[in-house]
């Protein structure tokens, strides 16, 4: 009984999450309704396993803490005002925090399996709605029309300020589609190490894994999302690479004769109608100033602006460097289309201290970071990421973090499975 209220509250909170996410009662947005009851359930049943979750993800949560500090001392520097800097607080980090617990105790109590397959299936049907829209099917139109208008919509979000200039699927905007997309990949790709193993899945190219990568692609042409098949495309690379060296040898070779025939190649894949392969609108165009001007951003005020921070609220200092470049007037209207770059100007200097950390944990869990390949390279193009309007990753870290099936055997210091010892009705990882 447990497993199954556990698993239908998180199934309700990841549908809303994905078709939904900007429905709120009061400004409190529903979903977290779902995972406020999912936690009192667990916390009833169960208090034990929000302690055991609390104590095998300190190294996360004591990570989040170091940057909800850097965060508030970025913010007072700035003189945002404590109410706000707080309201962020709990909006950004503390849900961070609740999503790596609700993460947890789902996969201990509903399993490895039916996790994986609850976080999907509104993935999926988003994906087969866009599908569906871009091949012009209204009825797939109608669909999001009707749930969009349950929910407030920024138009900043869509380009020219027309819901249908792209296909979404059922999610708030394409951007958030390939967002989304390249989280199913990373769960998809756990559960298949979770399956065979991490020296198998390295060992030879994976005819599942491989569809599952042409088949995120097509949803991505689809949507329009050029960055989630470029980190695909960084993914299978490296990928080729460990499970058939000499195929990566020949991939190298490709790049570089992609390369020396760049012109010609951008040529063709801007004549191709599709927008996935169109580099010269102006969103590509305005790439590079944005980021030149979220970098300047940096080095003017290494401390960060805190969590108020707006780019475009500090273009006049800079446009007279900045106005030569192709679509300058990106600045005036945008945020820094980077995730990174928004980060650390949010957070400030201090936040790169926890970047030894962060490599020290990705060099035992190659494999792990392997997964979040596609969604690394997504992030690097939008604002979105990590304590960056992205709570739903914060779920998934746990399918990575916590699975033995991704480190070596070798390593001393890997994590147990999720519960080491567990009552009749509950599951452990599998």
């Amino acid at each position: 009984m447990l497993k199954f209220v556990v698993a239908t509250l998180f199934a309700i909170n990841m549908m809303l999450a994905v078709v939904l996410v900007r429905l709120s009662v009061g400004g409190l947005p529903v979903r977290l309704l779902f995972v406020a009851m999912l936690l009192a359930v667990v916390g009833a049943c169960e208090p034990g396993l929000i302690v055991r979750a609390v104590k095998d993800q300190r190294n996360q949560i004591f990570l989040i803490a170091f940057l909800t500090f850097c965060a508030l001392l970025s913010s007072a520097l700035v003189g945002d005002g404590f109410t706000y800097s707080i309201g962020q607080v709990f909006q950004i980090h503390i849900q961070a925090i609740i999503g790596l617990i609700v993460g947890y105790c789902v996969i201990t109590i509903a399993g490895y399996k039916s996790t994986v397959r609850i976080f999907l299936l509104p993935i999926a049907i988003s994906s087969i709605f866009a599908a569906l829209q871009f091949a012009g099917f209204s009825p797939a139109w109608s669909a999001y029309d009707a749930l969009s208008a349950l929910q407030p919509r920024d138009l900043a979000d869509f380009e020219g300020f027309d819901a249908h200039y792209r296909a979404l699927g059922l999610s708030y905007s394409p951007v958030h589609l390939g967002t989304q997309l390249c989280l199913a990949f990373a769960v998809i790709f756990a559960y298949r190490v979770s399956q065979v193993g991490r020296n198998a899945i390295l060992a030879t190219l994976d005819r599942r894994l491989i569809a599952t990568i042409a088949l995120t692609g097509f949803v991505a042409i689809c949507s329009g999302n050029r960055s989630p098949m470029l980190g695909l495309a960084v993914f299978f690379c490296l990928y080729v690479a460990s499970a058939k060296p000499m195929l990566g040898l020949f991939a190298g070779l490709f790049v570089a004769a992609a390369v020396l025939l760049g012109d010609s190649i951008i040529e063709a894949m801007n004549s191709s109608g599709l927008r996935t392969f169109n580099t010269e609108n102006s969103s590509g165009e305005g790439r590079l100033v944005l980021s030149v001007y979220g970098s300047m951003l940096f080095f003017y005020r290494p401390f960060g602006y805190g969590l108020s921070f707006d780019s475009v609220a500090h273009y006049s200092e800079y446009w007279d460097r900045l106005k030569n470049y192709p679509n300058s007037q990106a600045i005036t209207i945008h945020a820094l289309h980077n995730y990174y770059l928004m980060f650390i100007n949010k957070h400030g200097v201090l936040a790169l201290f926890v970047v030894p950390y962060l490599l020290r944990a990705f060099s035992r869990n190659l494999v792990g970071v392997l997964a979040f390949v596609p969604y690394l390279v997504h992030i690097f193009y939008h604002n979105d990421g990590p304590l960056q309007a992205d709570f739903m990753f914060w779920y998934i870290v746990p399918l990575v973090a916590q699975n033995p099936a991704f480190y070596s055997h070798q390593d001393g210091a890997v994590t147990r499975t999720v519960v080491p010892r567990k009552p009749s009705h509950v599951t452990t990882l599998q």
